[in-house]
């Protein structure tokens, strides 16, 4: 998996290339791998894409938010904040959902990541994935419909190591 992601940084011209089956989206504010024969849907609003798998079962959202601006400990809480409203959502949608408390991790300096991942029951699993720099927040966002959890890790960890942001 590793050499498919290296392959999303390798391309001659600087410009991102998608690992081998995933095409990359590029949105405002960022990129992502998505797996080429899926499905894209019209955008339900703006700053929010959504990719089904051919069967449907598997779905990926990836959304683009802005934290409003203030000192770098306002930022960071309303960051934490925002990840930890994600979380709670996430609890009471489902009856019985079990959800992982994020970490919230610093990346290169500038960049502060949380990941969680949750299930409700046997019916549906989820993962996301966000990410924040300079105020924006991209958050990359996979749930499937059905027990499949090899392929649902598959999917999302290629996902979640491409969400990059833009002239990163």
């Amino acid at each position: 998996m590793f050499d498919r992601i290296r392959n999303w940084f390798a391309s001659k011209d600087g410009a991102p290339v998608a690992p081998e089956g995933y095409s990359r989206l590029a949105f405002p504010g960022g990129m992502v791998a998505l797996p080429a024969n899926w499905l894209m849907t019209d955008q339900s609003e703006a700053g929010r894409w959504i990719a089904r798998s051919p069967d449907r079962q598997i779905e990926i959202t990836v959304s683009v938010l802005r934290i409003p601006g203030g000192t770098l400990e306002e930022v960071c809480e309303g960051f934490a904040d925002l990840a930890g409203r994600r979380v709670q959502a996430e609890a009471v949608r489902g009856a019985g959902a079990v959800v992982a408390r994020p970490d919230i991790l610093v990346q290169d300096r500038e960049t502060l990541v949380a990941q969680y991942e949750g299930r409700e029951g046997n019916l549906r699993q989820f993962a996301c994935k966000m990410a924040m720099r300079r105020g924006i927040v991209d958050i990359a966002y996979v749930a499937a419909l059905q027990e499949d959890r090899p392929w649902l890790n598959d999917v999302s960890s290629v996902v979640f190591d491409s969400l990059s942001f833009s002239g990163s």
